[in-house]
């Protein structure tokens, strides 16, 4: 038997534009407690994340919490992670806005902590083969993903207990594989049980590596955690467990482990999240089959059918809600007006408080609060949708509004000091296959597009509101197991991804279960019969007597 090496890489992190409630909980839940239980066992190391909206958060509410993960680090238990300052999905950013993000993540840690990490975390693991370029530029060495990323590139099992190196054009990273079989048992699964896996493992030979890289929310906040981690006691039987087996079992940390030991071997991991993201990028009929046809392949392979079958990438997310695309391609051209209006700025640091004022010296914008102001539009949550609400919150919607047309008022004001006065672009502005025009005039953003003639956003920049910020109903491959029962009839507390979390969680909801037959928009040509009732017309439930709805209108500049 040899020593099997562990390491605990915890993330936390709270969407921007959450409710204030919310992080409390959270903090009252997972948070707090957690570091309170890791004090309580000296003998252990870990690793921890937390995204720098939420670590901002704590620096002004809750200071004894820096005060502890400070003193961890003084310890040599915890190393810090770096990452995106406010978790965007990195692959779906500018390079200048993913280098820089990780750059002032990594400086905020180091004012705060005094301790510069060399590590990073990977929002949602969403990972592309060109991702190392931008990585190593921003100075990070080294970051988890999954194992199933490594096994989409045909890394046999043996040789995911250790880490590898991979590289675009010559910018290297190393990559940890993120253990699926921990993600799924660590806290969910009896204490014994997760240590016989360990166990298992030390039977390999050599120094074989686990990593869990998983939310710190599923240690309190995600359903029945609470109670199960720290009244039930899972989380100081493990902790415990794992200081009592301290002779075979070392926990430690991405930076000690790299430093001791070779890469197991180079890899070229392929674009992919966790294997649960790829099912929920998929379109529901193709969520269906997929569910099909993983089953099936259990039945003659096991587990291993996993690897042999795969959904879509998050990129994917852009295609199913056209609503997630404009947001995003939105975020892209305001950034495009960030950058241009950062030209008139001095100095590189961020933080700085280079200071610009505007023609009319009504607004003082600095280049900080210009730049975070369009990072906190980048932050992913609201950008795709899996278990949680994320796009269906209007909450987290209208923020990724707010902050970004903050964002382009503030650039605006700057451009139009420098002799830039018309905001008009045309083309295929959301990349649909339609031309668009978007103007921006004053207080008032329009975008125009030649589906269906319609005008799908409507933008106050005075009130930083997008009226026409509403979701399309649409099916979700989870409407159709809403007849099924959520009932645990085990006793066990299960993770969030189990199958039956997802029936229904009250009765009648089919009654709700409504979708519309287009895309939710403006100025749409809509042709009834004279008798058409409202009731009907909310369900969906009529004929449109005209062609207009969906078809492509002609856009004409008129001189007027």
């Amino acid at each position: 038997m040899s020593k099997v090496y562990l390491i605990l890489s915890i993330h936390n992190h709270q969407p921007v534009g959450n409710f204030d409630h919310v992080l409390e909980d959270a903090y009252e839940k997972a948070y707090l407690p957690f570091l309170k239980m890791l004090a309580l066992h000296p003998k252990l190391k870990l690793v921890l994340h937390y995204s720098g909206n939420l670590l901002v958060w704590l620096g002004k509410k809750h200071p004894e919490a820096i005060d502890m993960i400070t003193a961890l680090i003084r310890a040599g238990r915890v190393e810090l992670l770096s990452g995106g300052f406010y978790e965007p999905v990195l692959c779906s950013l500018p390079e200048d806005d993913r280098v820089m993000q990780i750059r002032e993540m990594t400086a905020y840690i180091k004012d705060t902590f005094g301790y510069t990490p060399r590590g990073m975390w990977l929002a949602e693991r969403v990972w592309e083969p060109h991702m190392p370029k931008c990585i190593s530029k921003a100075g990070i060495e080294y970051l988890p993903v999954d194992d199933y990323h490594f096994k989409l590139a045909g890394v046999n099992d043996r040789d995911l207990l250790g880490y590898h190196v991979t590289e675009e054009n010559g910018f290297m990273v190393k990559v940890f594989p993120g253990s699926e079989e921990l993600r799924y048992s660590i806290p969910f699964k009896d204490v014994d049980n997760v240590m016989s896996y360990l166990k298992e493992v030390s039977m390999t030979g050599g120094s074989p590596l686990l990593t869990l890289a998983d939310d710190g929310e599923k240690f309190g906040v995600w359903p029945e955690t609470f109670s199960h981690c720290y009244k039930d006691g899972w989380l100081e039987n493990f902790f415990s467990a794992l200081e009592e087996n301290s002779d075979w079992i070392e926990t430690t940390t991405f930076s000690e482990y790299q430093e001791r030991f070779y890469p197991v071997g180079m890899v070229y991991l392929p674009a992919a999240s966790y294997r649960e993201m790829g099912e929920w990028a998929l379109p529901p009929d193709g969520a269906l089959d997929y569910e099909y046809a993983l089953n099936e392949l259990k039945g003659l392979f096991g587990d291993r059918a996993k690897s042999f079958l795969r959904g879509g990438t998050w990129r994917s997310f852009f295609a199913k809600y056209p609503e997630s695309n404009h947001i995003h391609k939105r975020m892209l051209q305001i950034s495009r007006k960030v950058h241009k209006a950062l030209k008139g700025f001095k100095g590189q640091r961020v933080q700085g408080l280079k200071v610009k004022k505007t023609a009319h010296h009504a607004l003082r914008i600095t280049r900080h609060k210009l730049l975070h102001e369009l990072w906190k539009g980048q932050c992913n949550d609201a950008y795709w949708h899996g278990i949680f609400g994320g796009i269906y919150l209007p909450h987290l919607r209208s923020s990724l509004y707010r902050h970004l047309l903050n964002a382009e008022s503030m650039a605006e004001e700057v451009l139009k000091g420098q002799r830039v006065k018309e905001f008009i672009e045309e083309g295929d502005l959301d990349c649909d296959g339609f031309r668009d025009i978007c103007i921006s005039k004053g207080d008032i953003t329009a975008f125009f597009t030649e589906d269906s003639g319609a005008l799908i956003e409507l933008s106050s920049k005075g009130k930083q509101v997008n009226v026409l910020d509403v979701l399309t109903r649409r099916p979700e491959a989870y409407h159709f197991r809403i007849s099924e029962t959520s009932q645990n009839d085990s006793g066990e507390t299960k993770t969030i991804h189990d199958p039956e979390r997802l029936g229904a969680k009250e009765s009648g909801l089919m009654d709700y279960l409504i979708y519309d037959n287009y895309r939710r928009a403006s100025l749409l040509d809509h042709f009834f019969d004279y008798n058409i009732r409202l009731d009907k017309l909310m369900r969906s439930e009529y004929d449109e007597k005209g062609d207009f709805i969906g078809s492509p209108y002609l856009l004409e500049r008129i001189n007027a």
